[in-house]
């Protein structure tokens, strides 16, 4: 079973799609944020969240959640925009902001421990999508220079999994 947070009206075949808002091809309206979620523990083993992180206001309390329902080994697959894309900006909605690091902050990776939230997530992959400038830059780049010029990442996209112990 996989579940896709804040679908809006872009639901995906194959999962269960959740949102705020009734949108055509949502399965079930929920509050992320109202927390506990409606499914047992270990539950899915995928949940993904596509431009939904950075609109809520108590990340701590949505991770620890999809942890909860993540399956051991589970992934959490997540799409934010990059702190320094205008894509950050250009939404009135957005309450917070990404960098490739804020991941660390819930990842068992011996890395700066957000001990609030007590996630046990190991980062899998990190990726920076490119915005227009930043296709003209090489990849070994992108990050060092998405710190100093804005525009050259639009995206990050982060794949975590469920740690087995905690």
């Amino acid at each position: 079973m996989r579940l896709n947070l804040g679908c809006g009206e872009k639901p995906m075949k194959g999962y269960l799609n959740v949102d705020v808002v009734k949108w055509p091809g949502v399965d079930m309206v929920l509050d992320i944020e109202k927390t506990p979620w409606p499914f047992p523990e270990n539950h899915f083993e995928e949940v993904r969240a596509e431009n939904v992180l950075e609109h809520v206001h108590n990340l701590d309390a949505v991770m620890a959640e999809t942890e909860r329902v993540l399956k051991p080994d589970g992934v959490f697959s997540i799409i934010v925009p990059h702190f320094h894309s205008h894509l950050a900006f250009t939404d009135p909605y957005h309450v917070r902001f990404f960098a490739p690091e804020t991941f660390n902050y819930y990842c068992d990776s011996g890395k700066v421990k957000n001990v609030a939230a007590k996630t046990h997530f190991k980062i899998q992959k990190i990726r920076l999508v490119p915005g227009f400038w930043g296709r003209m830059a090489p990849p070994f780049l992108r990050r060092s220079l998405s710190y100093v010029f804005g525009n050259v990442v639009d995206y990050i996209e982060a794949t975590l999994v469920k740690s087995r112990e905690k």
